[in-house]
Formats: structure tokens, C-alpha cells, sequence
């Protein structure tokens, strides 16, 4: 972007790039002597930290590379993805050498610092020796410096994510969801800024980079601890590492064998000085929320600012992205590093053998993110490689060669049979067994993912259900279209052989009746749009050409444009009734069965208020070491933050026969929900769909009723 050049310091002049390099490296170098004097500013002192671990060792690399003149989003993705990457060898390195060299806990800072700052002198002398010679002559081509800079636009997007910040704040602290309101119905206009006579690239990634931030800073901030489930769990090991100073790769949980959880967290935390929880709900966000700039500029290779936009927006809209997404760190990192993989496949400016370095790069930190997203990516490559061997097409940057699809493959199979005692692996075999059993069932109606197609639900729920088929429907005609055109192809290459693979792929999970039925089916459909996005839009626009019968004036190529344009308003407007629905906006409104947790859903799920919190961290300090606590499955995962986890057992029901029979001796900790609602949620449910048990009809309940109250702020009860 011509606004932001200066922001572009790959291209800065190599003795003033090493200065900046070295300023932060003696910050961080220094860091505890002025910890006192920069206490009163945390926020900066944290964001020096989090420039110097995430984008340093990237930049650095890049440099060596002799990369210039990308613009700064793909500055941005590359460096990211690079120190990313940069951290997982480090965390590595310290995990298998530092116990033979008799240091005991190697995720210490100190520790972390010496090792950060020695890659960090390492890199800085290659740098001057291989880009020394580097003379910036400023050449304004990428795509993305296009058009004027419009001050407004990227004020617009700051208030947004304000907004996003301001809303998250009054929903945690007081339950009030009107500015959330506002915030979902401004969104929801967002696509009308497509409509401008003119959308530069600076416009259009402006907009998506805002929209995506905001929605997802307004799931992963309404909670004072952390949103979600999984996450809780993904936060537990991290400060397991934090807290103990090791990682213990044979721990035979699944989130334990992921470096997204286990080592980038944990080092971000340490170097920085910012807090764990704050990790998960600011920077992994923001970090996630490139993924559509990044999207953005794949897709503008063939595609209009306008399509690429509203493609980027249907992502943005789907509520995979900011509803999931927000609550799988690991995930967001995997499919973040997902999209800087195809950045630079099809970038179009990056020599061979960078193309290749990046590649590998990025396919292998993508292996140790995280599973199922390898699984799926290797399934879809490895798909993709059939097809184009099959049509002999040729490939771009040899993304889907067969050597690269084999190294992911090992890479995959290598790592995940090591770590968390192979339960990865094995959980993947389980999968693939049942998923088998599901196909081969697929002539029982009931066996298909299908089923979930039939199933009646209120009406509001109904219409958010057919407007995702249409969806569906759209991605697949456009995907369709492009098929037949052949000689003219707006998308070629091996993106098309990848989307070809990615629509192989979702029509077997479509039987799949067994993913389909958990969150996993959510999942896939999120990463799914990854790909497909950009059909939707041209499937789109020739539904309406079809419809209007005016396919001899109107063209993907040669438009009229009163037409076009009433083509892209359309599909701008679908994109707006979309998000009302799929937001479960909606729902709230007309009190059908809400389902927003951002819009202040009846249910239960792990979103603590801050007065919870302060209930759980008065209990760390108070509690009697000798006594056990009682908690529901979700209240727990609060706990486990100031309790040691083997103090802390979850209520259960009786069925299981483990229901304690009386709280003598014990504590039990409620949590708001359990005392607005009277319920709490069994043991090994992880999820609101099992059904919940009222207190009141527990064993225990009359030793509880006679127990003291030891604390008790509104929100949370104790009782001893």
C-alpha cells in the first residue's frame, strides 16, 4: 500500500534494518531492568515483545532470501509464518538439547531469550552478508498499491474494531448486548461498500482485514478468561509448560502433541511479559484474522477486487470463522499458516528456490499446528495431485507435486506417531474406521450426512439452513462453470486442481455422517470456503445472468455495466440477509432457540464474567490445600487456572455411580450459570447438547444445602 511503504522495512536499507533489529533485541535483552519503569504501560512493553518474537526471526529470514517489493500484506503473512516457524525449531531445539546440557527447564525466559537472541545474531549476519548490497528502488507494481489512499476508509475500519472491543467490554462486565447489536448489523452492511464506483485493493483489504477482526474479537473477548472449550484445554498445557518450565511430548493427550499449543503460546508469554490468557484471546485473533487479506490477494491473480472481497466476506460471514475459530488456537495458527502456504505458491514474484524454501516451510509448521487440519490438507493435495496427473495438467510452484505431497505425508505420519504417545494417530485410525463404516452405509438415509439436511427445525433456523444449500449450490455451479470454460479459465493452474480436490473432498465428508454429527463437520465446512469461496461468487453472478436471460450481453469478461453492477448489489444483499441469519441475530430477534453466544444465548457454555473470576483466583489463595473441590465440566476448566488440577474433580451424575454422596470435607464451587439456571453439567459431556442435571436433584444436594457459604459475589458461590 503507497500509504504504508514506510511500514515495508524489508526493503529498508540494510544498515537502518539491522538498527531497528538490534533496538528490539536489547529491549528484550534488557527487558527486567525496565520492567518497573514500563509497568505503568504493560500494553507497550507487551507489543515490543510481540514484535520482536513474531515478526523478527521472519523478517530476518526473509532478508536473507533477498525479498523485496511484496507489499505489506504478504510482509506481513511471510514474516509471520516465518517466526512462527522460527519459534517451533527453537522450542524443539531446547526441548531435546537443553536437559543433556543440564539446564532443567528450558522454557524459562532466560532460557528462551539467550536462545532467541542467538538465532536472532545468527540471522542478522547472514542478512548483511547475502541482502548487504540491496539498493531500494521503490517500484509501485503490487496489486495492492493501487488507487488512492482513502484516509476515511481505514478510520472506518479502526471504529469498527473499536466498536468490536467496546461491545465485548459491556457484554462481559454488565450483560448488555446493544452495542453487540449495532456492531452485527454494521457488519452486515460492510458488503455494500463493494458497490463503490471504484474498490481499490487497499479498499477491499481494508474492509475484510476489519470485518474479520471484529467478529472475531467479539467472540474471543466476552469472556474474562477464555471463550470456548477446547481452548481451555489448549490453555491448560500451555501453562503447564509456562508453570513448569518443560514440555513433555509423550503426555498422552492430543493438545499436548501440537506446537501451536505447547510452544508458540508459551514463548510468546515469556518473551513478551503478556499474560497466557490474553495470548489466546487477543494475539491469536489477530493473527488468525490475516487469513483473508491473505485470500484476498491469492484470488486477485484471476479475480476483480469485487469478487475477491465478497468471496472474502462469505468466509467472514460463515460462523466457522468467528464462532469456531476464536475457540481453536491451534486451529487458527494451522489454517493461518495454510493460507501464507498458498500466498506464496501463487505470488507469482518469488524466485524457485524461495518458492520452494516457503513451502516447505510453511507445509511442515502447518504438520505440527495441528492434526486434523494436516489430515486435511495432505487429503486435499494429495486429491488435487491425482487430478492434475490425470488431465496431465501442469502445476504452479509445484504445490501439489508428488515429492511435496510425499514430504507432507512422512512429515504428518513421522510426527504424529511420535508425540502424545501416537493418540493422534490412533484417533485419526478411529476416524477413518468409522467415517468407512458411514460410506458404506450411505444407501440408509440415517447413515448420510444428509439426514441434517431433512431435519426440521424452528422456522428462523430453517431459512439459515437453505441459505447455506444456496450457498452450497452457488460454490458448486461456479465451480461447474469454470470446469466446462476450459480455454478461457478465469482460475488455472494448481488452485484449480486444488479446488477440484477440495470439492472431492467435501462431497465424501457429505456421507460422512460421523463427522458431520460433531463440531468437526463445522469445522471442515470453514476450511472448506477457504478454497471454494471465490466459486460462490461466480456461480453467483451467472445464476442471476441465467435467470435475467441475458447471457449473450452479459460476461464474466465484458460486461454491461448497469447490469454488472446490479449483479454484484444482489449478491452484496444476499451476502447481508446471510449474516443476519447465520449470526443467529436473527434468532435473538424473533426468539427462535438463540444460539449466539456473542448476542447473549440462554445457554450454557464456558464464558466466565469477570466476577467468576475473581470468585476462582480468591479460591486459589484461600483454599485449603487438603480438601478436594467440586466443580461441573465446564466450571472446572476455570478452576484449573489457580487450582492444581489434581484438587479439582468434576460433579457428575448419577449414573456415572461417582456422584459424590455428600460434600463433607469438600468444597464446591457454582459458577452464574449454575445459580441463575439451577443445572450443572455432568461429567465428560463437553458440550451443551447433553442434557444437564438440576442441583437440586443430586445426592448431594441436602449436604449442600446445610454447607456454609465461604464466599459469595453474585456470580459464583462456594461452599465448604
Amino acid at each position: 500500500m503507497k500509504s504504508f511503504q514506510y511500514l515495508e522495512i524489508n526493503d529498508w536499507p540494510i544498515r537502518r534494518f539491522l538498527l531497528f533489529i538490534a533496538t528490539i533485541q536489547l529491549y528484550v535483552l534488557f527487558l527486567p531492568l525496565v520492567e518497573e519503569l514500563l509497568s505503568p504501560i504493560a500494553a507497550v512493553r507487551s507489543a515490543i515483545g510481540l514484535l520482536y518474537v513474531l515478526t523478527v526471526p521472519g523478517l530476518l529470514i526473509i532478508r536473507i532470501m533477498r525479498i523485496h517489493e511484496i507489499g505489506l500484506v504478504r510482509l506481513a503473512m511471510f514474516s509471520l509464518g516465518l517466526s512462527v516457524a522460527s519459534i517451533y525449531v527453537a522450542g524443539l531445539t531446547i526441548t531435546a538439547a537443553y536437559p543433556w546440557l543440564g539446564f532443567d527447564k528450558p522454557f524459562s525466559r532466560e532460557d528462551l531469550v539467550v536462545t532467541l537472541a542467538a538465532m536472532v545474531l545468527l540471522l542478522s549476519a547472514l542478512c548483511y552478508l547475502r541482502d548487504r548490497d540491496y539498493s531500494n528502488v521503490r517500484k509501485t507494481t503490487q496489486i495492492e498499491e493501487d488507487g488512492d489512499h482513502a484516509t476515511w476508509v481505514f478510520g472506518i475500519g479502526a471504529l469498527l474494531v473499536i466498536l468490536s472491543i467496546t461491545a465485548s467490554l459491556m457484554v462481559n462486565r454488565f450483560s448488555n448486548y446493544y452495542l453487540m447489536y449495532l456492531l452485527y448489523f454494521i457488519v452486515a452492511l460492510t458488503p455494500a461498500i463493494v458497490l463503490r464506483h471504484k474498490l481499490t485493493d487497499e479498499l477491499g483489504l481494508v474492509v475484510v482485514f476489519s470485518v474479520s477482526l471484529s467478529l472475531l474479537f467479539s467472540v474471543s473477548l466476552i469472556s474474562a478468561h477464555i471463550t470456548g472449550y477446547d481452548i481451555n484445554v489448549e490453555y491448560y498445557y500451555s501453562a503447564l509448560v509456562v508453570n513448569s518450565g518443560t514440555w513433555n511430548p509423550q503426555v498422552g493427550v492430543d493438545a499436548n502433541g501440537v506446537l501451536s499449543v505447547v510452544v508458540l503460546p508459551s514463548t510468546i508469554s515469556l518473551v513478551s511479559g503478556m499474560n497466557l490468557v490474553n495470548v489466546y484471546k487477543i494475539v491469536y485473533p489477530i493473527i488468525f484474522s490475516l487469513t483473508l487479506p491473505g485470500l484476498y490477494l491469492v484470488w486477485r491473480m484471476w479475480l476483480n477486487p469485487r469478487f475477491a472481497a465478497l468471496g472474502c466476506l462469505l468466509i467472514a460471514f460463515a460462523f466457522p470463522f468467528y464462532s469456531l475459530m476464536p475457540q481453536l488456537g491451534r486451529v487458527e495458527i494451522a489454517e493461518f499458516l495454510f493460507v501464507a502456504l498458498l500466498l506464496a505458491a501463487f505470488n507469482g514474484k518469488l524466485k524457485r528456490l524461495n518458492l520452494n524454501t516457503m513451502l516447505v516451510i510453511f507445509g511442515l509448521s502447518l504438520v505440527v499446528s495441528h492434526y486434523t487440519t494436516s489430515y486435511i490438507v495432505l487429503t486435499i493435495f494429495f486429491l488435487a495431485w491425482v487430478v492434475a496427473r490425470s488431465a496431465n495438467r501442469s502445476t504452479i510452484g509445484g504445490v501439489i507435486s508428488g515429492n511435496y505431497v510425499a514430504l507432507l505425508a512422512t512429515a504428518t505420519l513421522a510426527w504424529y506417531s511420535y508425540v502424545s504417545r501416537s493418540i493422534n494417530f490412533k484417533n485419526l485410525v478411529d476416524s477413518l474406521n468409522q467415517s468407512f463404516s458411514d460410506l458404506t452405509s450411505f444407501g440408509s438415509f440415517d447413515r448420510s450426512g444428509l439426514i441434517i439436511v431433512a431435519t426440521e427445525q424452528p422456522l428462523s433456523h430453517e431459512v439459515t439452513k437453505y441459505f447455506s444449500l444456496l450457498v452450497l449450490f452457488l460454490i458448486i455451479s461456479g465451480l461447474t462453470y469454470e470446469l466446462t470454460r476450459k480455454a478461457d479459465r478465469r482460475i488455472r493452474g494448481a488452485y484449480f486442481a486444488i479446488s477440484e480436490g477440495t470439492a472431492i473432498f467435501s462431497v465424501v465428508i457429505m456421507m460422512a455422517s460421523y463427522i458431520l454429527a460433531t463440531t468437526m463437520g463445522a469445522r471442515v465446512y470453514g476450511f472448506i470456503l477457504f478454497v471454494l469461496a471465490p466459486y460462490f461468487v461466480i456461480g453467483a453472478v451467472e445464476a442471476i445472468r441465467f435467470v435475467r436471460g441475458v447471457a449473450k450481453v452479459v460476461t464474466l469478461d465484458h460486461p454491461s455495466k448497469r447490469k454488472w453492477k446490479a449483479s454484484i448489489a444482489v449478491i452484496a444483499s444476499f451476502l447481508s440477509v446471510f449474516f443476519l441469519f447465520n449470526s443467529g441475530l436473527v434468532y435473538e430477534i424473533v426468539n427462535e432457540n438463540p444460539t449466539s453466544i456473542a448476542l447473549g444465548g440462554s445457554f450454557d457454555y464456558p464464558i466466565f464474567g469477570y466476577a467468576e473470576v475473581t470468585a476462582a483466583e480468591w479460591f486459589g489463595v484461600h483454599k485449603n490445600a487438603q480438601k478436594t473441590v467440586y466443580a461441573d465440566e465446564f466450571r472446572r476448566l476455570l478452576l484449573y487456572d489457580y487450582i492444581s488440577r489434581d484438587d479439582v474433580s468434576i460433579i457428575s451424575t448419577s449414573q456415572s455411580g461417582i456422584e459424590p454422596s455428600s460434600i463433607s470435607g469438600a468444597y464446591v464451587y457454582l459458577g452464574k450459570y449454575n445459580i441463575e439456571s439451577g443445572m450443572i453439567l455432568p461429567r465428560g459431556t463437553g458440550s451443551t447438547s447433553e442434557p444437564e442435571t438440576p442441583i437440586n436433584r443430586t445426592s448431594f444436594y441436602p449436604s449442600l444445602v446445610a454447607a456454609s457459604v465461604i464466599f459469595s459475589n453474585g456470580e459464583a458461590t462456594i461452599y465448604a
